[in-house]
């Protein structure tokens, strides 16, 4: 789970920044926590990123509604989700490459990484309704808790996609504030 953020170093309005973000389809988040589901994601994500992952197992179906779950560090569910499944689209390769830009400190300095993605398949409703979204307590519910979370302001599908995730790269001294 990632918040986003405004990129490193900019100032003004957050809502400006995230109105933009959408229009470029270009995203700077920070990443608070990550279920994975193997040991290897788990190691390379908090050894090598310093990212909170734990191991938990992640369900996700996708019908004429969106089903997803995922458990807690103690097994335990943590988060559901079920909603319609917003119309698919296929896309041609290579017109719908977008990026993502993780921010987050390492060995306490500001990293960046950027991930690429060329999506095939793709479906997005703004403003949905009818979701139902259960928090069991776990790690990803104290999350959205803690952070106000109220509403879903866009909710994404992608069923078909091809991802390249880079490894960090330090930002420039100055860019991320401590905390």
């Amino acid at each position: 789970m990632g918040v986003v953020i405004r990129r490193p170093g900019l100032k003004g309005s957050h809502l400006a920044e995230l109105l933009a973000s959408m229009r470029r389809d270009r995203f700077h988040a920070h990443v608070l926590a990550l279920p994975v589901d193997t040991a290897i994601a788990r190691m390379r994500g908090v050894h090598a990123c310093q990212r909170p992952k734990w191991l938990a197992t992640i369900e996700l179906t996708l019908g004429d509604d969106v089903r997803a779950s995922t458990t807690g560090t103690d097994g335990a569910a943590d988060l559901t989700l079920r909603t319609p499944i917003p119309v698919l689209t296929q896309v041609a390769p290579q017109s719908q490459i977008g990026t993502s830009v993780m921010v987050n400190r390492v060995d306490g300095r500001g990293q960046q990484t950027s991930v690429l993605s060329n999506t095939l398949t793709l479906g997005q409703t703004m403003l949905p309704r009818d979701v139902t979204l259960t928090r069991s307590g776990g790690p990803l519910s104290q999350l959205l808790d803690g952070l106000g979370a109220r509403r879903m302001l866009r909710f994404d599908v992608v069923k078909d996609t091809q991802i390249v995730l880079n490894l960090p790269v330090p930002l420039p001294e100055g860019r991320v504030r401590a905390g």
